[in-house]
Parts: structure tokens; C-alpha cells; sequence
């Protein structure tokens, strides 16, 4: 038989890390926690099939087989991310989406075993009620709690192994600090395992006493005469030796760091022959065990609740004596009562008034909630999908691609649309434009004078003055000032008007226009 040096345990991983692959890649761990867990999962679906005959052996086969996947998954995930280049991926979104993947197949295998395949209808418009049902939230609950369980007993035991710091100081020959800063408590550890495995096991224990048909016959082979079902009385065997097997896992685990630690030769062998030795004394002790003739304790349990309710009867006996002397005291004291008035007998209550119904408002079709239900929860899947198998090394080239094109043709429709807005809005500004041109402008501007200043109705009237003669003809010298513009217009229209009188009665229109433009309205004009 070999000896091995301390430093026959230290594999570097690719990032130059020391890693204790020995401990970490072993296989029979996980083969004990999915054992334990699935014996208590066996016992609570036969209690549960005690109380609810009608969910059959199918559902209950369905619901521990999901388990067990869902506990081995949790094992291997948790002992990846132990690894030390698999840092950045304990995140609780990745723990999460692995956990929601198992719930989605499970809802699909409660389906199968129950045979209660809700049809398209119930769940495009009531998917709550097709999804949520008794057998599934139950077989959640205990499918969760699995995974949970065998998450945190995978993570104690991987603790228990030596850890990237210990191998560096082992490899580095720096034990001495390690010892006096080392923050590894590793038999507070092992007692955490040995308190969940106690805990795992007294459930199991109710649970097989609570399913329980008769009383127990005493002889030998007394296992097989409890009046339990015998798969429950497997599961509460086999759960007690696995849970033994594992626990002398967590000794050599402390017993192989205390070697390596203080330099101690052992044999490559060791971490392989350990558990076979521990199995087949186990076994031999369980043998011996149900060879005895043990019997049931209900003569026992008799005994004490006779003794408890002794006790109980003697201080109740007392207490209503000590209750009835101060009854007797208050009704001595208080004298005689006289008889209460009998009470009215209340009028009966009118019929409630039940409102009318209010015409349903047309709105959105029925059918309008499920889809949007079934599209947000397919994203929420697709997208948990793309980060559990994105941490595992798929790439998705393919779906990166396509996603790529989508965005460029959403921008790129976008874009045009932007554009197409930008020319309706710029053509409908400028019709709107072309429209007010063609109104005129003589009507905006006769209807915009009176919001102006008395300064800016002179400069206005003068301006529209000036316009009106030249478009008759009558034009305003250059440097001509107002004034003597005015004076000129004044002196022209007084001519024209004499000259329009002499020759005909009848005048242009342009000429009456002008004649007949109030004298009030050509105010006296500001030289400058």
C-alpha cells in the first residue's frame, strides 16, 4: 500500500488556483443527500396518500422522481460553483432560474400522472386556475424544499473540505500561519449536518407513526410486525444508514485536514475504502438490531398518561374548589339580583335589495388577459433559459445574430417613421400657411391694428395710406417727409374729387374708394 505526500491533493485548475478535486468530485455525497431526501419524500407522499386516496401511485412516483432530478441538480450545480474560476456565477438569478426549470417540468409531469391536462380554452382564459391546482402547489412545495435541502447540505460538506487558501499555505510551507488565522471550524460544521440529519429523521419518525394501523406485535424480526406501510419502514431503515454513512464522511473529512495539516502520511486509498467499511458495519449493526425483540411502547405510553393526567385532574380538582369558594363569597356579598327585563324581540329584517346588474362596457375580449399572460410568462422562461445555459457555456451565436437583425430593422423602421412624421407635420405647416396667404392680408391686418400702440397705429395707418395711393398711382417722392406727403395727398385727392364731379357723376371704383376714405383716419404724422 502506497504512502501519499501532502501535496498529492493539490490540483490547480487552469486559473493557477489550488483546488481540492479529491473531495469535490466525489460522487457518493450526492448519491447519500438524494437518498435521504428521498426517503422523506417517499414517507410524505404515503402520509399524503393515506389522507387523499384519489392522487393513485402515479403522482406520487411522478412528484419523487422530479425531486431526486431536482436534488442531484442541486448537488452538481452547487459543487461547480464551488470551484474557484466559477466565482462570478453565484448569483441567486442563476440559482433561481435553475429552480424555476425544474418547476416547469414538474408542472408538466403532475399533468401526465394525473391525467388532468387542462384543455386550451381554460388556460388561454383562466391559465391561473389551470396552472395553480392542489397536487401541483403541493408537489412545488416539496420539490422547492428538496432542492433548498440539498443546496445547503451539499454547500456544509464542501466546506468541510480544504479549502484554496489551506492548500497555498500546504504548498507554500506556511501551516503555522494558517493554524493561528484560519477561520474553518470545521466540527461546528459537522455538527450543523449532524442536526439537520436528526432533524431529517425525527420528521420521518412522526410521519411513520402517524400512518400507523394497528399496534405493534413483539418478536423477533419486530421490524416487519409495526403495522406500517413497508415502504415507509424502508425509507426510515435506509434513511438512518445513509444518514450515518454521510455523517463519517464529515469525520474524514476532519481527520484527512488534520493530516494534511500536520504532515501526516496516509494511504491513496483511504478516501475509497473508508466508506465501504463504515456501509458494511452499519449494515451489520442494522441486521443485529432487527434481530432483537423489540416491541412497541404503548404499555409504556399508557403509564405516563396516566401519571399526566393525575397531576392534571389533582391541580384542576384544586383550582375549581378555590373558583367556587370566591363564586360563593361575590354571590353572599352582592345579595339577591333582581330578574332582567325579558328582551324585546328584534323586527325581522327587510329583504336585501340586490343592485342591478350593470350592462357590461365593451372592452377588451376575455381571451385579451391569458394571451397577455402566457406572453410574460414565456419571456420570463425564455429569458431564465438564457442565463441558466448561458452560464454553462452556450454560446448562442445564432440567437445574437437574429437579435441583431430585429434591432437594425426596429431602428431602421423606426427611423422612417420618425421621418415620415417630420414631412407630415413640415407639409401640413406649410398648407396651413399657404392657406392664411390666400385669405388676404388686408382682412389680418385691419383686424390686427387695434392690439397695436397708439406710436404703432400712426406708423400703420401711414404705411397702409402710402400702399393705397401708390397702388392708385400716386406715388411718394424720394425724401419726401410725411408731412409734405401728406400735404401733396391731400391737395391731389381734393383735385381729383373736383375734377370726378365736373366730368361725370360716375366714378371708379378705386377713385371712390379713395374719396371716401375718412379724413379722422390720416391723423397729423410726426416729422421725424
Amino acid at each position: 500500500m502506497s504512502e501519499m505526500t501532502n501535496g498529492a491533493d493539490l490540483v490547480e485548475t487552469p486559473e493557477k488556483t489550488p483546488y481540492d478535486r479529491q473531495w469535490l468530485g466525489s460522487i457518493l455525497r450526492p448519491a447519500l443527500i438524494a437518498t435521504l431526501i428521498s426517503c422523506i419524500n417517499i414517507a410524505v407522499l404515503s402520509m399524503l396518500q393515506r389522507l387523499y386516496p384519489g392522487l393513485g401511485d402515479g403522482y406520487a412516483q411522478g412528484v419523487v422522481t422530479i425531486s431526486l432530478l431536482a436534488v442531484l441538480l442541486a448537488c452538481a450545480t452547487t459543487t461547480w460553483l464551488a470551484q474557484p474560476g466559477k466565482r462570478h456565477l453565484r448569483r441567486p438569478l442563476y440559482r433561481l432560474a435553475e429552480l424555476l426549470f425544474v418547476l416547469v417540468v414538474a408542472r408538466l409531469v403532475v399533468w401526465f400522472t394525473m391525467g388532468t391536462m387542462p384543455p386550451p380554452a381554460q388556460l388561454l382564459y383562466r391559465p391561473l386556475e389551470g396552472l395553480l391546482d392542489g397536487p401541483f402547489i403541493f408537489a412545488a412545495i416539496l420539490i422547492g424544499l428538496s432542492w433548498l435541502f440539498a443546496g445547503e447540505l451539499t454547500a456544509d460538506l464542501l466546506r468541510l473540505a480544504l479549502q484554496p487558501d489551506e492548500l497555498f499555505a500546504i504548498e507554500e510551507d506556511r501551516i503555522g500561519e494558517l493554524i493561528r488565522t484560519s477561520n474553518s471550524d470545521r466540527p461546528a460544521i459537522l455538527q450543523r449536518l449532524v442536526s439537520r440529519w436528526v432533524g431529517g429523521g425525527i420528521l420521518l419518525v412522526l410521519i411513520a407513526a402517524s400512518v400507523r394501523i394497528e399496534r405493534p406485535e413483539v418478536g423477533f424480526l419486530a421490524i416487519t410486525r409495526q403495522n406500517i406501510d413497508p415502504t415507509i419502514i424502508a425509507a426510515v431503515v435506509v434513511y438512518f444508514l445513509a444518514g450515518l454513512l454521510l455523517v463519517s464522511q464529515g469525520q474524514l473529512a476532519i481527520l484527512r485536514t488534520r493530516w494534511l495539516l500536520e504532515r501526516i502520511p496516509t494511504s491513496e486509498q483511504v478516501l475509497g475504502q473508508w466508506p465501504i467499511y463504515v456501509f458494511v458495519l452499519l449494515v451489520g449493526i442494522g441486521l443485529l438490531a432487527a434481530l432483537l425483540p423489540f416491541g412497541g411502547t404503548f404499555y409504556l405510553a399508557y403509564i405516563l398518561t396516566a401519571i399526566v393526567t393525575f397531576f392534571f385532574n389533582t391541580i384542576y380538582a384544586i383550582f375549581r374548589f378555590f373558583m367556587g369558594l370566591l363564586l360563593l363569597l361575590i354571590a353572599l356579598l352582592s345579595g339577591e339580583q333582581p330578574d332582567a327585563p325579558p328582551m324585546a324581540t328584534p323586527p325581522p329584517a327587510p329583504p336585501p335589495m340586490m343592485p342591478e346588474a350593470l350592462p357590461q362596457s365593451a372592452g377588451m375580449p376575455e381571451w385579451a388577459g391569458g394571451a397577455l399572460f402566457w406572453v410574460v410568462m414565456a419571456l420570463f422562461l425564455s429569458y431564465a433559459a438564457f442565463i441558466y445555459l448561458r452560464e454553462k457555456g452556450i454560446e448562442f451565436s445564432w440567437l445574437r445574430s437574429f437579435w441583431q437583425l430585429l434591432l437594425t430593422r426596429w431602428q431602421l423602421l423606426f427611423g422612417n417613421y420618425q421621418q415620415w412624421q417630420k414631412s407630415r407635420l413640415r407639409r401640413v405647416s406649410v398648407e396651413q400657411q399657404e392657406k392664411e396667404e390666400a385669405r388676404g392680408g388686408w382682412f389680418r391686418r385691419r383686424q390686427g391694428w387695434r392690439h397695436l400702440t397708439p406710436t404703432q397705429q400712426i406708423r400703420y395707418f401711414y404705411l397702409n395710406t402710402v400702399e393705397e395711393a401708390a397702388a392708385n398711382g400716386f406715388m411718394r417722392a424720394a425724401g419726401e417727409t410725411p408731412l409734405q406727403f401728406a400735404a401733396r395727398l391731400r391737395a391731389h385727392l381734393t383735385a381729383q374729387s373736383m375734377s370726378s364731379t365736373e366730368e361725370s357723376p360716375d366714378e371708379s371704383p378705386d377713385r371712390q374708394r379713395l374719396h371716401e376714405t375718412p379724413r379722422n383716419q390720416l391723423p397729423a404724422l410726426d416729422p421725424d
